[in-house]
């Protein structure tokens, strides 16, 4: 037989596993308005990832039904900051809520004003912490300053 006739080993297509559950926006809104734990929102988000690659990550959100806006403000930003201190949430979790909510509809702030100012330019950097700073424990005491008072003093 030639090797011209040979079969050819079939090689499968890559095949991504299969996303545990999705993270859902309106578990973020709940623990917003304090009707679920730190822990709870942390299970919820933990739940929905897939690491797909040495250093990348994928998930996939539930949208807010009711498609209402929810204003996001530097108090909640400290909130979620304070449980992190605490391990209630992990600093791969917080980086993720950050992206969920950069990328949500529902989830808005108003960037002309000092507050929203700062929403956004935490948010940015706790979704981008390998371009920023990363996301430790200093520097989430200087976030929570710098949400309190505009006074942004992050190390590198």
């Amino acid at each position: 037989m030639s090797d011209w006739l040979t079969p050819i080993r079939q090689i499968s297509p890559i095949r991504y596993p299969a996303y545990k559950k999705k993270m859902k926006e309106s578990v973020l809104r709940k623990y917003f308005d304090k009707e679920i734990s730190a822990i709870a929102l942390n299970q919820d988000v933990d739940e929905s990832q897939i690491k797909t690659g040495f250093d990348t990550t994928s998930l996939e959100i539930e949208i807010m039904e009711d498609n209402d806006e929810y204003i996001i403000t530097t108090e909640h930003l400290i909130e979620l900051a304070a449980d992190t201190i605490s391990n209630k949430i992990t600093f791969q979790n917080l980086a993720t809520i950050a992206f969920a909510l950069e990328g949500s509809d529902c989830f808005i702030w108003d960037s002309e004003t000092k507050d929203g100012e700062r929403v956004a330019k935490v948010l940015f950097e706790w979704d981008n912490e390998i371009i920023n700073y990363p996301i430790d424990y200093t520097n989430l005491n200087l976030w929570s300053v710098y949400l309190k008072t505009g006074e942004h003093n992050l190390n590198r």
